[in-house]
């Protein structure tokens, strides 16, 4: 088990607002209308050969109001992602090495939707991943979501295994299936750190009474790629 990372301190209080998903003061609302946009974001580093993948992930997707923001600070820019034409992907190429977190820190105050999900670049989400998350959110009137349990894949093997993150006692330390509402980052922001940055971040969005719920079903929606390159658990 985890031990619990320090809360990083929270941001600037947000102010409530009516309908809509900015309030008066310009920072989000808890408030969702129609149509609900969100924004995918995947930071990267030194993963060229998943960029096709996860961008296939992000159009396979059936929802359809939804954007990408691909935040990369490998030494050179992504072929894929620069001769990409696409007028929802927002590619970025920063000319400094960033921690994870920051890395997300940076790109949420430019994103349009009203929620964000995360899409880890190796992981595979299938065309009803945000559709089924976007609905669970919404249904338990929750500000985060976030998968309880998925299959796991090890490179280079063809089976699969179902993990189940409370058995481990990791049930919120696992960032690549967070979805949640824009305006908790006006309370809460990301640690500046590579590794771990997901259980300071969803801690501090419950430490700040946002509601949270662990989803129990769609465990088949998302494979977790296992490689020696992984952040959080790699393949031994």
């Amino acid at each position: 088990m985890r031990r619990r990372a320090p809360v990083p301190a929270p941001a600037p209080a947000y102010e409530p607002a009516g309908p809509g998903c900015i309030s008066p003061s310009g920072l989000p609302s808890r408030w969702l209308v129609e149509p609900v946009t969100v924004s995918v974001i995947v930071p990267t580093f030194n993963r060229p050969q998943w960029h096709a993948r996860v961008y296939d992930c992000f159009v396979s997707q059936d929802y359809p109001h939804r954007e990408m923001w691909v935040v990369d600070d490998s030494p050179e820019p992504s072929r894929f992602f620069k001769q990409l034409q696409d007028e929802r992907v927002h590619y970025t190429h920063l000319a400094e090495r960033l921690p994870t977190g920051s890395k997300r820190n940076k790109t949420l105050p430019l994103v349009g939707g009203a929620l964000v999900a995360h899409f880890d670049d190796d992981d595979w989400y299938s065309p009803g991943y945000l559709s089924h998350m976007i609905g669970r959110l919404r249904s338990t009137d929750s500000d985060l979501v976030t998968l309880g349990r998925w299959m796991e894949k090890v490179e280079g093997q063809n089976s699969r295994t179902l993990f189940v993150a409370r058995q481990r006692g990791e049930l919120w330390g696992y960032g690549f299936s967070y979805l949640y509402r824009r305006h908790v980052m006006t309370r809460v922001s990301f640690p500046a750190v590579s590794h771990w940055e997901d259980f300071p971040f969803c801690f501090g969005v419950q430490d700040a009474g946002f509601k949270t719920t662990a989803v129990q079903d769609g465990a088949e929606l998302v494979e977790h790629l296992l490689h020696k390159g992984n952040t959080s658990r790699s393949a031994r």
